[in-house]
């Protein structure tokens, strides 16, 4: 049985038009999330513009901590990658640490999903609230 990969295609629930899943239709804000009974905190938003309506899916939510995790990661995977772009496998000491980060990053971003879910942050058009769920 053959696995189905994950499709790149991505239907906007506003006006119901089909777009590719590219970095062109990814973006990061950097904006402060406020919620009662939380102190003020700067994030940054990776948000999906659909280009067909304009409308925005915030995808992933990261705070000083988990932009430090993922950066982390990426140097793993550059690793990874350089191994096997020479004809090696990544060692397993790597590929250990490579999913200790994925899970303390999902686990992480899970998290600030949690917590940030219905906050407000500032924009060019007035006051959003956000409405995320990590689905890591």
């Amino acid at each position: 049985m053959a696995v189905k990969q994950p499709s790149n295609v991505v239907t906007c629930d506003i006006c119901h038009r089909d777009f590719a899943l590219t970095k062109n239709f990814l973006e990061e804000k950097k904006v402060v999330l406020e919620k009662e009974g939380l102190d003020p905190t700067e994030v940054v938003l990776t948000v999906l513009t659909c280009p067909h309506c304009g409308k925005y899916y915030t995808v992933i939510v990261d705070d000083e901590e988990t932009t430090g995790i993922a950066a982390e990661l990426r140097e793993i995977v550059a690793k990874e990658y350089k191994a096997r772009s020479k004809g090696k496998e990544p060692t397993q000491k790597l590929i250990h640490k490579h999913q200790i980060l994925r899970r303390k990053l999902s686990f992480k971003r899970q998290c600030l999903a949690g917590k940030f879910d219905g906050s407000f942050y500032q924009t060019e058009d007035g006051k959003e609230q956000l409405d995320y769920h990590y689905h890591g």
